[in-house]
Order: C-alpha cells, then sequence, then structure tokens
C-alpha cells in the first residue's frame, strides 16, 4: 500500500509539473499556460467574437481593447464605425469615438446587473442622420454632431425588479441634458413572443436640460407659448404627461382580466365591448334646451 501510494503521488507530479514550471510549456518570452487561462484573455477573446460579428452589419475597427475583471469593465479606443444605412446611398456616414467604456456589477453582487456605457469624443456628420433629423440640424444652427461625453448607466436589482436609470448627453453647440429615473418594477411581458411588450412601473424622474446653444438658434421659429416663461413649463409638462399616457397600458379589471379594447376612430363599441346590461352604466339623457317664456 505505501509503495502504491508513493506511485500515485509521484504519477500526479508527473503531471502536474508542466503546469507549475510555465517556461517549459511556451517559449522563452511567450505566454505561459496560466496566462492564456486569465478571465482577462477569455473576456477580450469573446469580445472579440461580437466585434467581428458585428462587422457582418457594418465596418468596424479599433486601436486597441483592454479588460479589467476586477472593475467589471471594458475600455476600447480610436473607434470607427462605417454603418450601411439605407438613405445614405453615398456611406458618408462615418462615426469616431475617442473611447468607449462599459461597465458591468461586480463579481461579488450577483444580486445586481448594471450595464454602464460611457462615451467620450464622438462625432458624426449630417448624413448619419435620417432625413427629417437632418434637415433641422441646419436649423439648430450645427452642421455635424459633436458629442463630448455621452452615459447611460442602468443598475437593476434582481429581487425586487427595481431599476435606477442616469443618462447623460452633451452635444457640442446645442445642449447638455441629464436624465435619472426611479423605476420601481421593470420586466418584459413575453407571454407574445413575436410582440414583447416591456412593463415599468415609474416611481419619478427628472430631467434637466443645459443650454448650449440650441435656444438661440431656434426660438424663433417656436410658437409664442413655448417661449413665455410664464406658459412654457405648464405646456411641457403637459406635453410630457400626454406622451406618458399613450406608452402606458390600461390598468387591468378587478376580476383579472385584460381591459376592453376602445373604440374604434367609427365611434362604434366593438362587438366584445360591453354594453348597457352588462355592467356598464346606462348612458344620460342629453340635455334639452329650455323653453322660452
Amino acid at each position: 500500500m505505501p509503495c502504491s501510494r508513493a506511485r500515485l503521488l509521484a504519477s500526479a507530479a508527473i503531471v502536474l509539473m508542466p503546469l507549475a514550471a510555465p517556461a517549459q510549456t511556451a517559449a522563452p518570452g511567450g505566454p505561459s499556460l496560466w496566462d492564456l487561462l486569465k478571465p482577462e484573455y477569455l473576456v477580450q477573446r469573446a469580445l472579440q467574437g461580437g466585434v467581428m460579428a458585428l462587422r457582418s452589419q457594418m465596418d468596424v475597427v479599433y486601436g486597441a481593447m483592454s479588460v479589467d475583471i476586477g472593475l467589471g469593465q471594458v475600455s476600447m479606443t480610436d473607434i470607427t464605425l462605417w454603418p450601411l444605412l439605407p438613405y445614405d446611398p453615398d456611406d458618408q456616414c462615418k462615426i469616431t469615438i475617442e473611447r468607449l467604456t462599459l461597465r458591468v456589477a461586480p463579481l461579488d453582487r450577483p444580486d445586481l446587473i448594471r450595464l454602464k456605457t460611457q462615451a467620450q469624443g464622438v462625432e458624426a456628420p449630417a448624413d448619419c442622420l435620417p432625413p427629417e433629423p437632418r434637415q433641422a440640424l441646419p436649423m439648430a444652427g450645427l452642421e455635424n454632431l459633436a458629442v463630448p461625453r455621452l452615459t447611460v448607466d442602468l443598475e437593476y436589482d434582481i429581487a425586487s425588479a427595481s431599476a435606477d436609470l442616469h443618462a447623460y448627453a452633451r452635444v457640442e453647440g446645442a445642449a447638455a441634458v441629464d436624465l435619472t429615473g426611479d423605476i420601481g418594477y421593470l420586466a418584459v411581458d413575453a407571454r407574445e413572443p413575436e410582440t414583447p411588450k416591456p412593463v415599468v412601473y415609474l416611481r419619478g424622474a427628472a430631467l434637466t436640460v443645459e443650454n448650449l446653444g440650441l435656444w438661440e438658434a431656434t426660438k424663433g421659429m417656436l410658437p409664442a407659448p413655448f417661449t413665455d416663461p410664464a406658459q412654457a413649463p405648464a405646456i411641457l409638462e403637459g406635453l410630457v404627461a400626454s406622451a406618458l399616457a399613450d406608452m402606458n397600458r390600461p390598468a387591468p379589471q378587478p376580476d383579472g382580466t385584460d381591459p376592453a379594447p376602445a373604440a374604434p376612430d367609427s365611434g362604434l363599441l366593438p362587438p366584445e365591448a360591453p354594453g348597457p346590461g352588462f355592467g356598464a352604466a346606462p348612458a344620460a339623457p342629453a340635455p334639452t334646451a329650455p323653453s322660452a317664456p
């Protein structure tokens, strides 16, 4: 038995010897086997595969890529994109990004999903915009788009399905926009796989716009109420509320069923909509004009 145990230990030592001696597994000056198995290398290889897949949709080149597993961060520099756009037949759209940083939640936070994307030094010509926004660019006094900083940061708590959102964009010569959102519940309704719908319960949001020249260029083209400090806040608040109401889905009925569909433009109720006698209140009588004395 002791002899067999000694023989087993000797065999294990022979098997592990190449791993313990990196110089025997690589050429002098080259990476060792441990280096090739580093998580940073594996993540970088996976991201490079993503870049190769992206090149099937657009032309992409970059200068360098670095991965920091401890910070959960990936950085790329000197990125150039040539999107293949249907409204740009001459292929004039060229997007350059000086630095792109992606950060996710740390490894010791398995209950948190975080995706922070920050781009610095983004530039794009007007050819990258669809025709209608492209026509509005000169009206704003801009020849192209220069975005010194663009940030989108989303933190999602898996247990409560709540999320915190922060977005910031600065367009040189136009404006800087800062948006924060407090989301109480965030999920996806995929009961109809062909048309999944986001489910968002918004507890609060704040939007700040800093004027960097856009106001002076466009205020002469706006209706008078939008330029009146006494009326503009209420008008903008109403527009935002209306947009949120249009995106909002009607609440379900008390019995848990989906709400009845809205009446079509013709004014006729759909056949399945309940009428008087099926839980709906009777129609109020039409008002009559007072009789002449």
